[in-house]
């Protein structure tokens, strides 16, 4: 699912009317109804979609960027819009700041894979604050859109492109989601799989020469990254690891491994 031919230029709009939470998502109902895609479905019951989304969690997730988006059953595509309120409005932000800037998602409810293929295209659009900023200084919807637009990538992921196997293991709880999100966003469709694992010393606690080291330790959060990876996004892949955890190579409770495959075929659901 490329994010540049779900995108709806009639739904960008620069500055909101509204301020208060559900107040936004209605307007942003509206917007979303600009297009035809959405013909068969009012306002209202797109407003009731991402509230009822909402109210799983919100999907302000702090710096000022919220992903609002939802499902439906009749539509065959994806509604990406874009908006901008350069002062901010509260919408229930995860680090309780104003929220600056919406990018909203709507649809098919059995593309779930594609549904999360974009979202990870979206956030890793906006991962750079120069990105943010160049977004809410735009003074037309055309140099909004542009700008949105040119900061994809733009990659498409080829079944025969060279892929190498990513093996991160993690043991620190607090880096997870950031470091998942990389491979999210870095995966064609669903070639990544999450194993919940157990530290050695759960294991060696059992062998009587090493129980000492270990007998009062309860077992730590340990998860193993499994991820097909185009080789030529290997690179920016460890680079994006290397920006959340510091002096890698040296720092121990991650380990990252990566192996080139002879073949690849099948893939997995997210």
């Amino acid at each position: 699912m490329d994010l540049i031919e779900s995108f709806r230029e009639e739904c960008v709009k620069i500055g909101l009317e509204s301020k208060e939470k559900n107040a936004v998502l209605k307007e942003i109902a509206q917007i979303a109804k600009k297009c035809d895609l959405l013909e068969n479905y009012s306002s209202t019951q797109i407003f009731e979609a991402l509230k009822n989304r909402e109210s799983i969690g919100s999907t302000a997730f702090g710096d000022g960027i919220a992903i609002p988006h939802c499902a439906f059953k009749d539509i065959n595509e994806f509604v990406v819009g874009l908006i901008v309120e350069p002062q901010g409005v509260d919408f229930d932000s995860t680090d309780g700041n104003p929220t600056k800037l919406f990018v909203f998602i709507l649809g098919p409810e059995d593309k779930r894979n594609e549904h999360v293929t974009l979202l990870s295209a979206i956030s890793r659009i906006l991962n750079d604050t120069k990105t943010i900023d160049e977004l809410l200084a735009s003074t037309n919807k055309k140099a909004l859109a542009e700008s949105f637009l040119r900061h994809h990538s733009g990659h498409i992921p080829h079944q025969d492109q060279e892929k190498c196997l990513f093996h991160v293991i993690i043991q620190e709880e607090g880096i997870f989601d950031d470091i998942i999100e990389i491979f999210s966003s870095a995966v064609l469709e669903g070639d990544l799989s999450i194993i919940e694992a157990q530290n050695a010393s759960t294991y060696l606690d059992r062998i009587p020469m090493f129980a000492a080291f270990w007998s009062d330790q309860k077992s730590g959060f340990c998860r193993i990254i499994l991820a097909v990876v185009d080789k030529d996004l290997t690179n920016d892949v460890v680079r994006r690891i290397n920006t959340i955890v510091d002096d890698l190579e040296h720092r121990s409770g991650i380990l990252v491994a990566v192996h080139e495959l002879m073949l690849v075929r099948g893939k997995l659901d997210f």
